[in-house]
């Protein structure tokens, strides 16, 4: 009786036919592993030219009405 681990580790293939029983394209394990680096590799040139293409960000001046004060913040952290 075979075991469901042996069927697992073997290897596997997809064969696509056309209507009239020709070969269209073949996909293996090794074609399935190159596809999902290649959506990983996109992925991260994506964030890194989305990330890279945004302006810097500036800080806010802060406004004079705060500078002026003259007591201590009801709540302040040492």
């Amino acid at each position: 009786m075979r075991k469901l681990g042996e069927s697992i580790a073997e290897p596997w293939i997809v064969h696509v036919y056309g209507q009239n029983r020709k070969l269209l394209w073949v996909f293996d394990a090794s074609h399935g592993w190159l596809f999902f680096l290649g959506c990983c590799t996109g992925l991260l040139l994506s964030i890194a030219h989305f990330n890279l293409a945004r302006p810097p960000a500036t800080p806010t001046p802060m406004s004079d009405n705060y500078s002026n004060q003259k007591h201590t913040p009801a709540w302040q952290v040492d």
